[in-house]
């Protein structure tokens, strides 16, 4: 027994049905007063457990609220996953087209190089006349550096 069943005071059980049927009554048969006595006993013991029970239902609702929560919070990861997932794509093609660009610049800049390389070799022309090349070169390589 618990402390607190100790303290309560001893009642003698009593079944109500039509007349009032005294557990300790000499005239009952034993059968009635012994299952009213485990009636008590079974009932007692509920009592005593019935603090145990609240605590596991509220660690159980607990349990509910920690899976909720973590739902929710799965969700937005999941959310934010997507949103950085396509920032990531867009990084990737602008990334991607602006390296082209370069490339392609960089390919019309070495062309052009080639162009004046053989044109100054292979010309048999004034100095002043390899200077307008260059010069042309130069404004040539900037025309192309500035497209976009």
């Amino acid at each position: 027994m618990t402390a607190r069943r100790r303290m309560l005071q001893k009642t003698e059980p009593v079944i109500f049905g039509g007349e009032i049927i005294d557990a300790l009554d000499k005239n009952q048969p034993a059968s009635i007063g012994f299952q009213l006595e485990q009636k008590h006993e079974v009932t007692m013991k509920a009592l005593d457990s019935l603090p145990d029970v609240i605590g596991i239902v509220n660690d159980i609702v607990g349990i509910w609220k920690i899976r909720e929560d973590t739902n929710r919070s799965v969700t937005l990861i999941d959310k934010e996953i997507d949103k950085l997932r396509a920032h990531t794509e867009d990084f990737v093609k602008r990334e991607m087209t602006r390296r082209d660009t370069s490339l392609s610049r960089g390919d019309k800049v070495q062309s052009l190089l080639r162009d004046l390389y053989s044109q100054i070799n292979h010309l048999e022309a004034s100095d002043d006349l390899k200077m307008k090349l260059i010069d042309a070169f130069d404004s040539a390589v900037k025309v192309a550096l500035e497209e976009k």
